[in-house]
């Protein structure tokens, strides 16, 4: 499957005046990505897509409630058959939360990614 390669802020990658775009590990990523970006109910046509941040911002974080959000948003990706591993680390002095997950793709390929999120 293909989809439009997006930078950092969201916006669609444009090169030499084509939009690129992404497939295979990186669409899978990239997808990963987006949903742990996105809060539930922020989205009006599928307000189930998402995640709950609600549990990733508390001032006292809850690391299994985090690691069971981040697990239900990352089942919501297509091209995931099976989340195998998600670490939460906390920097408590600059308000930041690190998503690390590895997964098995539809394909059987191993995805291996981080998400960093202000908390």
């Amino acid at each position: 499957m293909n989809n439009f390669m997006l930078d950092g802020t969201g916006d669609i990658v444009i090169s030499q005046d084509d939009m690129q775009m992404v497939s295979g590990k990186d669409e899978v990523i990239q997808s990963a990505r987006i949903i742990l970006g996105t809060n539930l109910n922020e989205w009006f046509l599928d307000p189930e897509a998402g995640t709950d941040y609600d549990v990733l911002l508390q001032k006292q974080p809850n690391e299994e409630a985090i690691r069971a959000a981040v697990f239900a948003a990352l089942e919501q990706v297509e091209q995931i058959q099976k989340v195998d591993s998600i670490e939460i680390r906390f920097e408590r002095e600059n308000r930041m939360l690190y998503i690390t997950f590895s997964a098995t793709a539809t394909d059987g390929e191993k995805i291996e990614s981080e998400v960093i999120m202000d908390a």
